[in-house]
């Protein structure tokens, strides 16, 4: 039989876990007392010797229960000029592109704003949304009609992104809906479609988008999708092809997506990327709400009119009854002399 020198026997341990106790509870006293260690992390491994790793069981993430909050439903439609103000990618946590954004809306105190998706640039977390998003655009939450995107679904279900919007985001199994500004009918559509089960002709949201074109026939209709269709220099998103299909054949004015880290306007098209002066959509990328900028991914691509990349910077849309104009105003970094703007004029079909 196996003995120390002592004769304490290394095969019964009862001759050595009492000692060996005493041992780490007079070790871990002096690492407090050094403010060293913490007992609980003690603990923690203590059982990951004895019992091994934890074995953790997934659970669904719930879908938000909205607090009271403001319900949108489209209101008649009227003749009158509106403002609608907004962009897309817009809160990244310790950056200061949505600070100088946040700026630029001051300047339109009675205007609607709209997101283009990715509010939160992080991961969704209901964290993030509360100290990173609500410091900065947070302070126009009441007039914001928002859209969601990839990096709000990178917490499951958007749930931060819904919790945090409410109501106004719409039913958090779809996230699209639509409402109306002065005579424009204006649709924020899903394109996370994998998330909410496909674009594809006969989804769900393809088919509430037939019907809700049909309910609200305008001279003028636009609609707000996180994922642009066309850009220059990256993979286009086939999958949100369909919905810009029924938008154009209920001739559609504008599409207004983010995304891709740069602002980008393009010629009116039709959905196979053709041009259409008389009957296209025309597609704006304005993802420069405040998240990290970045240059397109290659060359500009044809039916490719403006490129403004390396400036946060939101989009000011002039609607009136007949016509829209767009104006894209920067933010910034750099001298402000030396700043790019777009602008331009169009009417509706």
């Amino acid at each position: 039989m196996l003995k120390t020198k002592k004769g304490l026997n290394l095969k019964n341990p009862r001759t050595w876990i009492v000692p060996g106790l005493i041992i780490i509870l007079l070790a871990s006293a002096g690492f407090v007392a050094a403010r060293k260690f913490i007992p609980r992390s003690m603990v923690y491994s203590i059982k990951g010797v004895l019992y091994g790793p934890p074995t953790i069981t997934p659970s669904p993430s719930p879908y938000p229960t909205f607090a009271p909050f403001l319900t949108r439903t489209p209101v008649p439609l009227v003749d009158g000029d509106e403002i609608l103000v907004g962009a897309g990618d817009i809160v990244t946590c310790g950056g200061d592109g949505s600070v100088m954004t946040a700026a630029v809306l001051d300047r339109f105190p009675q205007a609607a704003i709209f997101t283009a998706g990715d509010t939160s640039n992080n991961t969704g977390t209901p964290a993030q949304y509360r100290d990173c998003v609500d410091k900065t655009w947070g302070r126009f939450k009441d007039r914001i009609y928002p859209d969601p995107g990839n990096h709000d679904y990178m917490t499951a279900n958007a749930y931060g992104y819904f919790q945090y919007f409410g109501q106004a985001a719409g039913d958090p199994h779809g996230g699209y809906y639509s409402f109306n500004l002065g005579a424009w009918h204006i649709i924020m559509l899903n394109s996370e479609c994998h998330d909410i089960g496909g674009c594809q002709p006969g989804s769900q949201q393809e088919t509430w988008l037939k019907a809700d074109l049909a309910a609200w026939p305008t001279k003028c209709t636009m609609a707000v999708m996180h994922r642009p269709l066309f850009v220059s220099g990256a993979v286009d998103n086939p999958q949100v092809r369909p919905l810009w299909q029924d938008l154009y054949n209920a001739g559609a004015e504008l599409v207004i997506s983010g995304h891709e880290h740069h602002y980008e306007r393009f010629a009116p098209l039709t959905p196979a990327g053709k041009p259409d002066p008389q009957n296209g959509i025309r597609e704006i990328i304005v993802a420069t709400g405040g998240a990290i900028l970045e240059d397109p991914k290659g060359p500009q691509i044809a039916n490719s009119e403006a490129i403004i990349a390396g400036e946060y910077g939101i989009i000011m849309l002039d609607l009136d009854p007949t016509s829209y104009a767009w104006q894209f105003i920067p933010a910034g970094p750099g001298d402000p002399s030396t700043l790019k703007a777009d602008s331009g004029h169009e009417t509706c079909h």
